[in-house]
């Protein structure tokens, strides 16, 4: 110890803990006691040591006790050697205790002012307002800085009651009577344009009686100013999200659904949010598409966003497709702590899957007729050439001749087969129309009679015609097929009877309603609606309704061309068909035909005209079809004209170049044929010819595909030989100049 002492840089008396204030204090106390009160030894060593411990210390007392012996050893007292160390002894006993304690107060004092002055301090530089009260509202306290917001002093709070402060303000006397009741909470009220949050605590005796409270009061118009930008900036984000078409939802990695918009419950048929929150998404996902949309979502759960199209089932039951769009987010649900959770923006695509569907179905519709189109075409060379040869047959057999029994089953057999060309040919829009202006109204009541023998009697036929119904262009025999075919189709489709319903319509068509009729441009259209209460189809027949040949019926029910016959016709009209059917509630037909304003065309059927006798022109026979070739050749020569017999354009072309002094009245050649066609054979010749005539004959019965007017003259195959004749001879007759009679376009 001594060495550390002299070791040591600071004074020795500092490191035992004697300060030289102490020592000054207890010197001059103890000097003065000592001077002055001699005669009584004890007290002043007593009043010294106390004094110097009351204002100097435990070190000042001590050092009092240790002068006040020294100073008694010097100066003997009158005392026996042993009462003189019982003295010391007891003095040093008595005034060193009775120092220390008064010299512990004295420190304990001073820290715990020391203590307050800190506490004081801190609570002042602090934005928050201490407040304590006692049991009846008087204010005990009150500091802080806080006290600076409300433009309040201390003294202007401690000793006046709460009740009387604020008693203008419920909210603060409400929230004094519950702390003094006990309760502890939180609590915030406004003052003025300050906003302030309390902490109220109810202080307790050692019986646990209330004796006040106290609390701590913050400024919190900062905070709650920022609080409501966010309450603003969510509820605009709320506003837009629920705005969106589209449906913006939050889905928890374990694929419930957490938060939904408005969008998003029209998309689901939910009325309240309470009817989708809370359940696993896979609960409205098709189970089709379950196992890839848990594939996406585990994907997206994992970091990475993905997309793709589904279907949903809706609270109503309907089927509907969707395109989402799924990314991973972190964010707080409902104010709780922030969690990993998916966020998704779903569209619904029902209608562009529709219209999908429906620009397919017309291309394999378009590709389809294609395909009938050239089979009817080859088809159609076959039957002239049948048809033909058995007509010329014929003409050679006595009426006796048992022969012409099997003759006429292969004209029957080849009538049948026409009747099927025809409607090859009509549902690939290839058939010869001869269209007017007529009245939708009037051809439907002309064949009621014919439609209630089509149906029966178990079917009730109800009309619901519009009497200001606009007229339309079209070909009036085909219409007539489309509405019996219709009629038919509804009959087989209602075989305990039911109602077929005929309606008509002149409705005007916008671009809202091109999204749901594809490809159909906006105008006035006569609408034509063929609907029964029958069996109804699924989606997947609905598809392939106007397919050749594809039936549901029994094999000996039907052929499968009836509806393509229908669809056929409508489209070479220039109209439009859509189908509806929801199985067990019937199947709707929607025929859409241009309106025209035009009157209406009297409503005559063409009668044919009488034969016509043969002559002598000179003919020139274009036709790459050896057998119709030959028939027509037959034929002709039959009736008395000399024929030239070119097997096809080009072979047509030299013999009419290699003679120029030889007369041709007329060409008849066909529209298709390869290298030269029809329409470039007669634009070449008519050129070098115009005294020249020209027939045309085809499988193809449409002129303006083959770059031909539609009045064209055309004969359609299959023809039997009098067409042929009639035709011919009806040409050569025309009055009107031969280089009119051609009609070919010239290109452009």
């Amino acid at each position: 110890m001594l060495s550390r002492l002299i070791r040591s840089r600071r004074p020795w008396l500092a490191q035992v803990g004697i300060t030289s204030g102490s020592m000054a204090a207890a010197l001059v106390v103890t000097h003065v006691f000592w001077r002055f009160f001699q005669y009584t030894p004890f007290v002043p060593g007593f009043a010294a040591v106390f004094l110097s411990s009351r204002f100097g210390g435990r070190q000042a007392g001590f050092l009092a006790v240790f002068i006040g012996v020294v100073g008694y050893t010097l100066v003997p007292l009158a005392l026996p050697p042993e009462g003189f160390i019982r003295f010391l002894i007891g003095f040093v006993v008595v005034s060193g205790s009775f120092g220390w304690l008064v010299a512990r107060r004295y420190e304990i004092e001073a820290d715990l002012r020391a203590s307050q002055e800190h506490l004081k301090a801190v609570i002042s530089s602090l934005p928050i307002v201490l407040w304590g009260i006692g049991r009846d509202g008087r204010v005990t306290f009150a500091e802080g800085n806080g006290l600076d917001v409300l433009e309040l002093k201390p003294r202007e709070l401690v000793g006046r009651s709460v009740f009387e402060l604020y008693d203008g303000v419920p909210d603060i006397i409400a929230n004094t009577r519950r702390v003094l009741a006990g309760e502890t909470f939180t609590a915030a009220v406004t003052l003025g344009e300050v906003a302030v949050e309390t902490w109220h605590s109810p202080l307790r005796d050692d019986q646990g009686a209330i004796t006040g409270a106290i609390g701590v009061s913050l400024d919190i118009s900062a905070r709650r100013a920022a609080e409501q930008v966010v309450i603003r900036s969510e509820r605009r984000l709320q506003t837009i999200i629920d705005a969106e078409p589209a449906c913006v939802k939050v889905v928890s990695l374990e694929g419930r659904l957490l938060e939904i918009n408005r969008a998003g419950l029209a998309m689901l048929a939910a009325q309240d949010a309470s009817q989708v929150v809370g359940r696993h998404v896979t609960d409205i996902v098709h189970p089709d598409d379950r196992s890839r949309y848990l594939e996406m979502h585990r994907a997206a759960s994992a970091g990475t966003p993905r997309r793709w199209e589904f279907r949903i089932i809706a609270l109503d039951g309907r089927e509907r497709w969707v395109d989402s769009h799924i990314v991973p987010f972190d964010t707080a649900i409902n104010g709780g702590e922030s969690q990993r959770v998916v966020l998704g923006v779903t569209s619904d695509i029902t209608e562009r899957k529709q219209l999908e569907q429906q620009l397919q179905g017309a291309q394999h519709m378009e590709a389809v007729g294609r395909l009938a189109g050239g089979v009817a075409h080859d088809f159609n060379n076959l039957l002239t050439a049948i048809s033909g040869f058995t007509e010329l047959v014929l003409l050679t057999l006595d009426e006796t001749d048992s022969r012409r029994a099997d003759l006429r089953e292969v004209q029957k057999a080849a009538e049948r087969a026409e009747v099927l060309t025809r409607q090859l040919l009509a549902f690939s829009r290839r058939q010869v129309l001869l269209p007017k202006v007529l009245n939708l109204n009037t051809l439907v009541g002309e064949i009621e009679k014919l439609l209630f023998r089509t149906i029966g009697e178990d079917i009730e036929l109800v009309l619901a015609l519009d009497p200001k119904l606009q007229h339309v262009r079209a070909d009036r025999n085909q219409l007539e097929q489309v509405l019996i075919n219709l009629a038919v189709n509804a009959r087989d489709a209602m075989p305990a009877g039911g109602q077929l319903r005929f309606a008509t319509e002149t409705v005007d068509v916008d671009q809202a309603s091109m999204q749901w009729l594809a490809r159909m441009p906006p105008g006035r259209y006569v609408r034509l609606t063929v609907s029964d209460t029958g069996i109804g189809m699924s989606d997947e027949v609905r598809l392939h309704v106007f397919e050749p040949f594809f039936t549901t019926k029994d094999i000996d029910k039907g052929t499968g061309l009836g509806l393509a016959t229908v669809y056929g016709i409508v489209k070479q009209s220039g109209g439009f068909i859509w189908v509806s059917s929801e199985i067990g509630r019937g199947t709707a037909f929607e025929i859409y035909l241009p309106a025209v304003h035009d009157p209406a065309e009297p409503l005559v059927r063409a009668e044919l005209s009488p034969p016509l006798p043969g002559g002598s022109e000179t003919l020139l026979l274009a036709e790459d079809d050896t057998a119709v070739r030959r028939l027509a050749c037959t034929s002709l020569r039959q009736y008395g004209y000399t024929v030239l017999e070119a097997r096809d354009g080009a072979d047509a072309l030299q013999i009419a170049r290699s003679d120029r002094q030889r007369d041709i009245h007329l060409l008849v050649t066909d529209v298709v044929m390869p290298g030269l066609s029809g329409r470039e054979l007669a634009m070449q010749l008519v050129t070098e010819r115009p005294e020249m005539r020209v027939l045309y004959t085809s499988g193809y019965a449409e002129p303006m595909e083959q770059g031909l007017e539609r009045n064209v003259p055309l004969l359609a195959k299959p023809f039997l030989p009098q067409d042929l004749i009639q035709q011919v001879r009806k040409i050569l007759d025309d009055p009107a100049p031969a280089a009119t009679a051609a009609h070919v376009i010239a290109p452009s």
